[in-house]
């Protein structure tokens, strides 16, 4: 309804993206960073920072769900974002949340970064509530795929279609258990997780919010 009002629709994320074009220009727009924020680390680790897992996102029902039945036993993991800090004392997680009960939740994006830089690994779950009541599953990539990968981030997937393209040299899981499987052999083979972390960044690179800019100027040019 909005669209057909639009000069120009752009779209994070391509699935729908014939059904706009019946109705006027439309483009697909992937998410993209921010290379003064996003980037690999400088130098040494900060121990205050550092963990084997970080998880930054809101903590969704899925997610928590997702979480708990995770073997993180022994490891180092911090979870941060909007909600961790309403879980219930009862869950297992509520020791890896880095928020106080009843304090502020939110992480910045410049905090998120750095939290990314120290940690060893990270992990990326899309919330199913998301894409409750909807056909068609969403195809492209998130956002903080794309950042963790521009912090030189090895991380586990959930499965997408454009990730699968993009990031396929890092693992995709398919379950909670499959997760906690992959994420210690990341973890015991620090030579892999690296090279897994330069390929993911080199495949993202040109993901700028300057090139997309760029890019959105050259479409109204075009118009």
């Amino acid at each position: 309804m909005r669209g057909q009002l639009a000069d120009l629709v752009l779209l994070n994320d391509p699935v729908n993206l014939d059904r706009f074009r019946e109705q006027g220009p439309a483009e697909y727009m992937p998410h993209a960073y921010r290379p003064r924020v996003h980037h690999p680390r400088t130098g040494p680790v900060n121990p205050e920072l550092a963990a084997d897992l970080t998880f930054i996102g809101t903590a969704f029902k899925s997610r928590v769900a997702f979480f708990e039945e995770m073997n993180l036993d022994g490891l180092d993991v911090l979870l941060g974002g909007a909600d961790w800090g309403s879980i219930p004392e009862s869950s297992p997680l509520t020791r890896f949340v880095g928020s106080e009960p009843g304090g502020p939740d939110c992480v910045d994006n410049e905090q998120t970064a750095e939290l990314y830089r120290h940690a060893r690994t990270g992990l990326n779950f899309y919330r199913r509530e998301a894409e409750e009541g909807w056909d068609t599953r969403a195809h492209a990539m998130g956002p903080r795929e794309v950042e963790m990968a521009a912090c030189n981030l090895p991380f586990l997937r959930d499965p997408r279609g454009e990730g699968d393209k993009v990031l396929h040299m890092l693992p995709r899981f398919s379950s909670p258990a499959e997760a906690g499987e992959q994420l210690r052999w990341l973890l015991s083979h620090p030579d892999e997780r690296e090279a897994m972390a330069r390929k993911a960044r080199t495949a993202i690179a040109d993901r700028t919010f300057a090139g997309n800019a760029r890019r959105l100027l050259g479409l109204l040019g075009d118009l």
